[in-house]
């Protein structure tokens, strides 16, 4: 696949992008980035060819505004968003346009990226064809689509480009953001040792001819997935390379071979958890509720010790309506949240990694 991103704006729009641009050329595409000189140094070292060719559009947009060649909105409330739409979707993005035309026809891609606040781009695509996608960034993110529209019209036009009628075809192709819905975020594994320990267990009985219990290594999986299709959240469900009948799935429910537990349960409502210890001192250190689903080893204590403890449920019976009535209790439960809080602030106070790495010199030297 071959992806032009488009970038103008400050640094920062380049740092949004660049996880994009990292992403894309780390999966083996052809990337190729048209920015400011001035921004060109944030993607160095990317897998993209990166070419440095833009004015700096916002500072071309001022110059004008105070040369009285842009209009300046009369009316305060909106001052900030018509200032910027102005700046850019003004006269002075032709001049992006002329910039980024031959080299797009160059590079020939199959779908261009831009910055949300860079429409030379969205006219660049428009004009060969080809879908476009804006990722996020600072005013791109707040500007009003059907304000947009005449000002974009106005520049299709000097540009001999048709003209449109629908307000959000600057996201016509979708849109591409990393924050939060608005609906709580549910998280869902259920450990490494589900793959690794059971299945393995299953293989040396097999191996030596021992009775096999029953058991579908599928089932626990595809009973969070049941669950989480019918509560009103986001979920992303971790598999670890288990077999799930994704099909099932409602679309809030995102299933995945892995996810970085850490990083999403700094943001998550709800944890669905097999109970391993490592996972309960993960979920205590972001302050996150437990749905604890225990299956094997210390689990089953350890799912008891977190409803002892405030900290969440033991999901005891198994199927998926009782795991979905649990999840349902601790979403709507502030008591668990706060305590889940306090745990979280508990555990913060403890001193740090060195502590014990002080301790264990002491021993050795006693």
């Amino acid at each position: 696949m071959r992806v032009l991103c488009s970038i103008t704006g400050s640094p920062s729009h380049a740092r949004a992008c660049l996880p994009l641009v990292r992403a894309l050329g780390d999966a083996g595409h052809d990337v190729l980035v048209v920015t400011a000189d001035k921004l060109a140094p944030v993607l160095a070292g990317e897998r993209a060819r990166v070419e440095g060719v833009y004015t700096d559009i916002t500072a071309q947009g001022m110059r004008l505004l105070f040369e009285g060649k842009l209009p300046i909105p009369e009316e305060f409330s909106r001052f900030a968003h018509d200032l910027w739409a102005t700046l850019g979707a003004g006269p002075q993005l032709g001049d992006a346009y002329d910039l980024l035309l031959p080299l797009a026809r160059e590079f020939r891609p199959d779908v261009v990226l831009r910055d949300g606040y860079e429409f030379a781009a969205l006219l660049v695509a428009e004009t060969l064809g080809v879908p476009h996608v804006p990722a996020p960034s600072g005013s791109g993110q707040f500007l009003d689509p059907e304000l947009l529209l005449p000002l974009l019209n106005d520049r299709r036009r000097a540009l001999g480009l048709p003209e449109s009628d629908d307000p959000v075809a600057v996201y016509r192709h979708g849109r591409l953001d990393c924050m939060p819905a608005d609906k709580p975020l549910v998280l869902a594994s259920l450990g490494t040792g589900l793959p690794g320990t059971v299945l393995e267990f299953l293989d040396k009985a097999r191996e030596f001819g021992a009775p096999i219990p029953v058991y579908n290594p599928a089932e626990p999986l595809d009973t969070v997935v049941e669950a989480l299709s019918a509560l009103d959240c986001a979920a992303v469900v971790s598999t670890l390379g288990m077999p799930v009948d994704t099909a099932k799935a409602a679309p809030h429910v995102r299933v995945v071979d892995h996810f970085p537990q850490q990083l999403l349960l700094e943001h998550a409502a709800l944890f669905v958890t097999h109970g391993g210890y490592n996972s309960i001192r993960e979920a205590v250190r972001a302050g996150v509720p437990m749905a604890v689903r225990p299956m094997f080893g210390d689990q089953q204590y350890n799912a008891l010790r977190v409803a002892d403890l405030g900290l969440g449920e033991h999901i005891a019976n198994r199927g998926a309506e009782p795991m979905l009535e649990t999840c349902r209790r601790l979403l709507a439960d502030e008591n668990v949240t706060d305590e889940a809080r306090r745990a979280q602030k508990e555990m913060l106070a403890l001193p740090g990694i060195d502590a014990a790495v002080t301790h264990l010199e002491r021993l050795a030297a006693n």
